[in-house]
């Protein structure tokens, strides 16, 4: 079955509300033609198309150099995502497809402004040869509203990071139940920012938390399981033999 028709399937059938592509792991990037049938029929179907990364395939972002997880892990999601960006962007998929939304998850937003900067310095001087598909300046699209970014509280620029695309296309996301999550804490965190106005944190569902942390307590496991499996799995990778071994660690389809 095609990816058009697994979407296609995935969406009418099955009532899932978007899809996710993987930012590592494939053999060509996400801007490519190949892609761009389920493109397509996520536009048709107007459902979104996450794009997230992993730790697997380190090589892909440059990180099986690095033989410690905390450093694989670090540059893992942010490279992967601006590689992804920037395919997607100068291969003229936002173009090709004017209703498509995707959202970059799991990098955090800050990032944005300054690649999508960094794309507009080459767009000037190499778009009209090497991208010619791009037809505005990589930041004019932030402006759309259907490219989305989460927020992590960790992040110091996220209020100068909505002057630039708005706060609308900024969304809140949980990262439960993996190891390194700090919700529901983190919807505290972010209601606490000084640089969010109010109209920002109500758009971005972070809402009052004493009424979601009381109600989280009462369904959510051992809040301390995810750190405790976080700490097992870096235990996990440091203690492979080689070089080799701990990449091959990294790129099993299994590890998260």
């Amino acid at each position: 079955m095609s990816g058009d028709n697994w979407t296609s399937r995935a969406i009418k059938e099955l009532k899932l509300v978007g899809l996710m592509l993987p930012a590592v792991g494939l053999r060509l990037p996400l801007g490519h033609e190949s892609f761009w049938p389920i493109y397509e029929e996520a536009e048709k179907l107007d459902c979104m198309v996450g794009v997230h990364a992993t730790v697997r395939g380190p090589h892909y972002f440059a990180g099986d150099m690095f033989d410690q997880f905390i450093e694989v892990h670090t540059l893992s999601h942010s490279f992967a995502q601006m590689m992804q960006a920037c395919s997607m962007m100068f291969r003229g998929v936002f173009d090709r497809f004017p209703k498509l939304r995707v959202a970059f998850m799991e990098a955090g937003c800050s990032w944005a402004p300054y690649w999508f900067g960094r794309m507009n310095e080459e767009w000037e001087k190499r778009g009209e040869v090497e991208a010619p598909m791009c037809k505005r300046k990589p930041t004019e699209y932030l402006k759309d509203g259907r490219i989305y970014f989460h927020a992590e509280d960790y992040e110091p620029m996220i209020g100068a990071t909505t002057e630039v695309m708005t706060h609308r296309v900024i969304y809140y996301a949980s990262d439960y139940p993996h190891w390194d999550t700090e919700f529901p804490e983190n919807i505290e965190h972010l209601g606490r920012r000084k640089d969010l106005n109010d109209e920002a944190k109500r758009t971005n569902c972070i809402v009052s938390p004493a009424p979601c942390s009381a109600r989280s307590k009462s369904v959510l496991p051992d809040r301390s399981w995810p750190a405790q499996a976080g700490r097992a799995e870096v235990r996990r990778f440091e203690s492979s033999g080689s070089w080799n071994q701990r990449n091959s660690y990294c790129s099993h389809p299994s590890r998260y």
